[in-house]
């Protein structure tokens, strides 16, 4: 949220956007800029455009083929709202990109990794990989993520925590052999960082198999069957230490 009294930043940038959609809402009071992985409240993103006035433009920025997602929330958002047609500007983009926003509402659209000079969120890291988790770890189409307001009132917000505990998403890497990978990725960097501490053994799948990738990746066809493989060895192992998840 950038408010208009605010003069010390030129606008925002956001990265890696590959299945979200970018909302840029320009209200009379400020500006409010949302990636929204299609879980996040829309409740939580309807109050924070609200409470900086009336919007007077809506821009919409995603990947070509991942806009029908989100369509139905787009127009919720708009009745919410009361956005009138005329005022909003949808741009579909043909590949994975990365946006920077101006405070005027003028966005411009790279590949990723092009733009340079912008500031980074402090202790991104961490940052980057609670969001992950708590988006990656829900209920799917449960749309009930709280909003994470990184940067408000002319400074940025404390980190958020974890909605999860390692117990409870451990059990959700349980109950979920087609994510296998992607789970334990997302987990294992987590680790790295300091966000979480994973159990003995989990940390080490990922190294000795080289899993990092599918943090990012979705898992090919051709290492499906490698993946039920380690994921039937990894039940097994949990259950023979008499692990709780």
């Amino acid at each position: 949220m950038i408010e208009k009294e605010n003069t010390d930043v030129l606008g925002v940038f956001t990265g890696g956007v590959q299945t979200c959609m970018v909302f840029s809402f320009e209200c009379k009071r400020g500006l409010v800029v949302v990636h929204d992985s299609g879980q996040l409240k829309l409740e939580d993103v309807a109050g924070v455009v609200q409470s900086q006035g009336l919007c007077r433009r809506l821009t919409t920025y995603c990947k070509q083929d991942t806009e029908d997602g989100h369509i139905p929330r787009l127009r919720q958002l708009i009745r919410i709202l009361r956005v009138k047609d005329k005022n909003i500007q949808p741009y579909m983009i043909p590949h994975a990109f990365e946006l920077a926003i101006s405070v005027s509402g003028n966005g411009e659209v790279g590949i990723c990794g092009q733009f340079e000079g912008y500031q980074a969120l402090p202790d991104k890291p961490v940052r980057h990989s609670i969001t992950e988790l708590n988006n990656f770890f829900l209920a799917k189409n449960s749309q009930s993520l709280r909003l994470d307001i990184q940067y408000a009132g002319g400074r940025y917000r404390k980190i958020r925590p974890l909605d999860k505990t390692v117990n409870q998403m451990l059990a959700v890497v349980r109950n979920q052999p087609d994510f296998f990978f992607n789970n334990l990725a997302l987990l294992h960097a987590a680790n790295q960082v300091g966000v979480l501490s994973l159990p003995e053994g989990v940390a080490q799948l990922v190294d000795d198999h080289g899993l990092q990738m599918y943090r990012s990746s979705v898992v090919e066809a051709h290492r499906q069957d490698f993946q039920r493989e380690l994921f039937d060895g990894y039940l097994e192992s949990r259950k023979n230490q008499g692990a709780s998840a």
